[in-house]
């Protein structure tokens, strides 16, 4: 049975300026999380990612963001629309983008999806992985 809330982490572990989602990631990793919630490493995946969208009734995307989206350590919030709405000019490739623009053609019934970003920066992994919990947790 797949868990009604997934908690998917994106990026590239191999570039510091794209390496938040891994790093939040690897610190929920080692935390206990709530009951019928999924931890999964979205790493690249983009469009690739509508499988595990499949089922779901909340998703929970967390990737870095611009310097001027989230501010220095500042976490930003977008709901599924807004992040359809940047369909060809967010970073990536547009892969999560279109992912939320895409998710409500496809998946029948469509989850819930929210982004949560933060500028890379010392210790925002920490922050943005307490704002994911504090997002599931309130379903």
């Amino acid at each position: 049975m797949v868990a009604p809330v997934a908690l998917i982490c994106c990026g590239n572990r191999l570039d510091p300026r794209d390496d938040l989602g891994p790093r939040v990631y690897d610190l929920l990793l080692r935390q206990a999380l709530p009951a019928g919630v999924e931890l999964l490493d979205g790493a690249l995946a983009g469009l690739d990612l509508m499988y595990w969208l499949e089922g779901r009734r909340l998703v929970v995307l967390v990737d870095a963001l611009a310097d001027e989206a989230g501010g220095a350590g500042g976490v930003r919030l977008y709901d599924g629309a807004e992040l359809a709405a940047m369909a060809g000019n967010y970073g990536h490739g547009a892969g999560l983008a279109y992912l939320a623009a895409m998710a409500p053609r496809v998946l029948d019934p469509a989850p819930t999806i929210r982004l949560l970003g933060a500028a890379p920066a010392p210790g925002a992994e920490r922050t943005l992985a307490r704002a994911a919990l504090e997002m599931v947790h309130a379903g």
